[in-house]
C-alpha cells in the first residue's frame, strides 16, 4: 500500500508493535507492506528505536493523558478538546464545523 502515513499517535508498543507477516517489527514491515510510508512523531511506548524510522519516541511508562505541554493539540494523538466539542454537537444533531477534505487523497481508475 503506497501513501501510508502514521503520524502523531500515542500508544503502547506491546509485544509486536507494528508488524506484518513474514517481516520483523517496524521498519522492515513498512518497507515490505507500505513502501515510501511516513512514520514519524509517534510515541510507541516500550518499543525499540532501532526497529523504527527516526523521529518517533519509545520511553516508558506510557500514560495516555498528554502532558500539559501537548494539550494545545500539537502533540501526539488527537486534539481531544476539538474532538469532544464536535462529538457533543453530533449527539444534539448539530453541525458547527464544516468537515475538511482529506489531504493527499489520490483516486485512480480508468475514468470511464
Amino acid at each position: 500500500m503506497t501513501g501510508f502515513r502514521f503520524t502523531n499517535n500515542a500508544t503502547r508498543h506491546g509485544q509486536y508493535g507494528i508488524n506484518g507477516a513474514d517481516a520483523s517489527t517496524g521498519t522492515l514491515t513498512f518497507q515490505m507492506y507500505f513502501p515510501e510510508s511516513v512514520v514519524t512523531g509517534n510515541w510507541l511506548s516500550g518499543g525499540s528505536s532501532s526497529r523504527y524510522p527516526p523521529g518517533n519516541r519509545f520511553e516508558e511508562p506510557f500514560d495516555a493523558r498528554p502532558p500539559s505541554s501537548l494539550a494545545n493539540g500539537n502533540g501526539p494523538g488527537a486534539n481531544v478538546a476539538r474532538v469532544m466539542a464536535v462529538a457533543d454537537n453530533v449527539t444534539r444533531g448539530v453541525m458547527t464545523v464544516v468537515p475538511q477534505a482529506p489531504r493527499g487523497l489520490r483516486i485512480s481508475g480508468s475514468g470511464k
